[in-house]
């Protein structure tokens, strides 16, 4: 009877035993997986930066202003258009560039460094200077002017005497800019229908304002042209992949 009870004692604490082994081992927390190497990430090329207009030109504050007041200069009698008179230059140089160029001028260093607006009267006005002065001085004023003048010595307001009447005075337009450190200039010249003063009024009438505007495009088209001649050309548009054909049912 004794070894009976000291062996079901022996049976039960073996059994205990046991259950207290399987709790600790259940109860042990897995060893810690291994980490897993890191994983490159793939180069990035960083996109060029979209470019922007700098503008750099000079702006005067007056309506309008005589360039040169020496009657041997070749700028006499050139008066120069504020931009209370003609606004938005840098707005317009901006917005078509951005119409013709789109993302080609992308990472690409874009100034404005002039864009002036000229009204050419010097032949009328050494004409009205020369009558005033009268007898010999006065009629050689009055006849020869400055057709003398060569593109190459007048800093403003230039136009080709040979292509325009002197009367109205000629609208000259010059417009330079910088494309990455290279110079594009360009110029244009118009006649307006009449001659006018310098009141807003006036230059808002239709026939004037429409010359006003025109000249301006001309002198923007040649800038753009210019730009596109030293720009890297646009690669060209991968052709569409023709559909496959789709097989008739016999």
């Amino acid at each position: 009877m004794r070894i009976g009870r000291s062996m079901a004692a022996a049976g039960l604490m073996l059994a205990m035993t046991t259950s207290f082994a399987q709790a600790q081992e259940a109860s042990t927390p897995p060893a810690p997986a291994e980490a897993a190497a890191p994983v490159e990430a793939p180069a990035v090329v960083p996109a060029a930066p979209a470019w922007t207009l700098k503008n750099t030109r000079k702006v005067y504050k007056q309506k309008w202003r005589f360039v040169n007041l020496f009657l041997s200069s070749c700028e006499y009698g050139v008066y120069g258009y504020g931009d209370q008179l003609v606004g938005g230059r840098a707005e317009r140089v901006e917005k078509r560039l951005r119409d013709h160029f789109g993302d080609r001028l992308n990472g690409h260093e874009v100034v404005l460094e002039r864009y002036e607006f000229f009204q050419n009267a010097q032949i009328n006005l050494i004409r009205s200077v020369g009558q005033g002065q009268g007898g010999l001085i006065g009629g050689l004023m009055g006849t020869t002017y400055n057709l003398n003048c060569k593109r190459k010595d007048t800093k403003s307001g230039w136009y080709d005497t040979q292509r325009f009447k002197p009367d109205p005075a000629p609208y000259v337009v010059e417009i330079t800019v910088k494309i990455d450190g290279q110079v594009i200039a360009s110029s244009a010249a118009a006649q307006p229908v009449r001659p006018h003063t310098f009141k807003e009024e006036e230059l808002a009438d239709p026939d004037i304002a429409e010359v006003i505007e025109a000249v301006q495009v001309v002198a923007m088209d040649d800038v753009i042209a210019r730009i596109d001649a030293i720009l890297p050309k646009p690669a060209p548009a991968a052709a569409p992949t023709p559909a496959p054909e789709a097989a008739s049912a016999s």
